[in-house]
């Protein structure tokens, strides 16, 4: 993504800003540019307007960005969130994803994604997974067949307007060692009707990366 040029005190600017579109616009700043400094800035900004329905596209932005930068001072409202277990919200999918991200210990780490699988419905589950996918995580062949047992019993696996809740982990797989589980669990992803999971999973049989950071 393309980096945009911009002078520290116009984004002090913008972060003073209570116009929505020039916190997203310093946001998409700062996260394209990986300005981890403004992190306390936008956690504050969060924190404002976390409980504001009207600025669920900034504060999405914002959880995003966080979560990437392993900012663990957000981790409060992001269990808040996932407790709530919205089923279709993109916030509570964000929330989950940053969680997993700020506690894993490396990319062979699983346990916060495990802990959510066991008590997320559909939102949760879809940010847990993902965070496996973009992050390209490579847990034990026994995590991953705990995982894919996990997923192969969750439904709904995909409801209408929403992606299918498979594809973080198919984009994940295409890094795994392909035993029977993960072939198999792959081969589902391409017979299962969805076209975008099943390219998703073609890709991983392949052993390339799908790109699903957006």
């Amino acid at each position: 993504m393309a980096k945009n040029t911009i002078k520290t005190e116009e984004i002090n600017q913008l972060l003073s800003s209570k116009k929505k579109g020039d916190l997203r616009k310093v946001v998409k700043v700062i996260a394209n540019n990986g300005l981890s400094d403004f992190n306390s800035d936008l956690f504050q900004i969060l924190d404002n307007y976390i409980s504001d329905e009207k600025m669920w596209e900034l504060n999405y932005d914002i959880i995003r960005v966080l979560g990437k930068t392993g900012y663990d001072k957000v981790v409060p409202i992001l269990e808040n969130i996932c407790a709530r277990n919205e089923e279709h919200d993109m916030i509570t999918s964000a929330a989950s994803m940053a969680l997993c991200r700020i506690r894993r210990t490396d990319l062979n780490d699983v346990k916060e994604v495990q802990r959510l699988l066991g008590i997320g419905k559909f939102a949760v589950v879809d940010g847990a997974l993902r965070s496996m996918g973009i992050d390209k995580v490579i847990p034990t062949e026994a995590n991953i067949n705990t995982i894919i047992d996990s997923i192969n019993a969750f439904e709904p696996k995909i409801e209408v307007g929403y992606a299918d809740v498979r594809e973080g982990l198919a984009v994940a797989a295409a890094g795994w060692p392909k035993n029977d589980i993960v072939k198999m669990f792959l081969e589902g992803c391409i017979n299962s009707g969805d076209s975008a999971l099943a390219k998703l999973a073609k890709s991983s049989i392949n052993k390339k990366y799908s790109d699903i950071d957006y």
